[in-house]
């Protein structure tokens, strides 16, 4: 293989190899809670605070969250894997038996996690098949829960990490 040849498999095998939190990230369209779990989030910058998902254009949630002005990022904690197959789901009713709880801006704030952003959207822009949503932080929470993480396709508990010397 060259460095300009390279099946869609070898390009997922490497993104698998890069470990990440998982997310729920929720929004409303009206009154219903809508929500997704995506891996693809990051910490942008903190003077402004701002993060960033990037959610597939085919996605259910993604004509709610293009719709909105603000949107939850749900960090799921290490005894929530069913959540996130929950949400990675096709279920009309996702938060049916999730307990949550609108956030002081609105947002659904799913229980148990080690952590949430609440943000106000500030930018969309579409890449490929994704568009990327770019938001400020409004407002947070953390526990002291660990994290949930993705590896290689597998869910993984964050506590159980070691660290190398």
């Amino acid at each position: 293989m060259t460095d300009d040849t390279f099946e869609s498999a070898d390009l997922r095998a490497v993104h698998g190899k890069f470990v990440t939190g998982v997310t729920v990230v929720t929004t409303t369209e009206g009154d219903v809670p809508r929500g997704l779990t995506l891996n693809a989030f990051s910490s942008l910058t903190l003077e402004p605070p701002l993060v960033m998902v990037s959610v597939q254009t085919r996605s259910g949630t993604h004509g709610p969250l293009f719709a909105s002005r603000r949107f939850a990022i749900n960090i799921l904690s290490a005894s929530q894997e069913e959540v996130a197959r929950v949400f990675a789901g096709k279920s009309p009713d996702k938060f049916e038996n999730v307990e949550w709880a609108p956030g002081t801006h609105g947002s659904p704030v799913l229980a148990g996690t080690t952590a949430w952003l609440e943000v106000a959207t500030t930018e969309r822009v579409r890449v490929g098949t994704h568009t990327l949503f770019v938001g400020q932080v409004l407002a947070l929470g953390h526990t002291t829960l660990p994290p949930l993480v993705y590896a290689g396709g597998q869910f993984f508990d964050g506590a159980c990490l070691t660290r190398e010397n």
